[in-house]
């Protein structure tokens, strides 16, 4: 039996797996996954999904450049939209939307600009935020189209 209390038993982090070894170098693996970041991860399914229902074409989920990520990347006939899901449980800390400051959107606008270069895009760009409320018996969304301008 391990004791996390004995700081002489080695321990590991690598993101969201932590390795430990027993006496005897026997190693295990834990996967330890942030209710938060499932909840993340529920609600991004839930916005691809949507966005599908209502006709957009997905291409991209969780493109990374760097230390930046767009969470979908989707196609509105011709239009290029670029999305930012935000999830939360409750409205206890406010509306996921409230979340989008002005330093998450020049991250936006700097990985979509990336993502443009990269795949030779030049179709008009749009930014959209889907704000999901996930609970226990229900969800809901909230679309804002035009969020937030390159420019602003």
């Amino acid at each position: 039996m391990v004791d996390f209390y004995d700081f002489s038993t080695p321990v590991w982090y690598v993101g969201f797996i932590v390795y430990f070894c027993l006496s005897g170098y026997q190693c295990h693996s834990i996967s330890i996954m942030a209710e938060h970041n499932e909840t993340g991860k529920n609600g991004e399914n839930l916005a691809a999904e949507y966005l599908t229902s209502i006709g957009f074409e997905i291409l991209e989920r969780n493109w990374k450049n760097r230390f930046e990520e767009i969470d979908l990347i989707a196609l509105d006939k011709e239009l290029l939209v670029i999305v930012e899901v935000k999830t939360r449980s409750s409205l206890a800390f406010g509306k996921p939307e409230e979340s989008v400051g002005l330093r998450k959107q020049r991250l936006l606008v700097n990985a979509a600009e990336a993502y443009i270069q990269k795949s030779n895009s030049n179709r008009e760009t749009r930014f959209d935020i889907i704000s999901v409320i996930i609970s226990s018996q229900s969800h809901s969304f909230q679309h804002i189209k035009h969020a937030f301008s390159p420019f602003d």
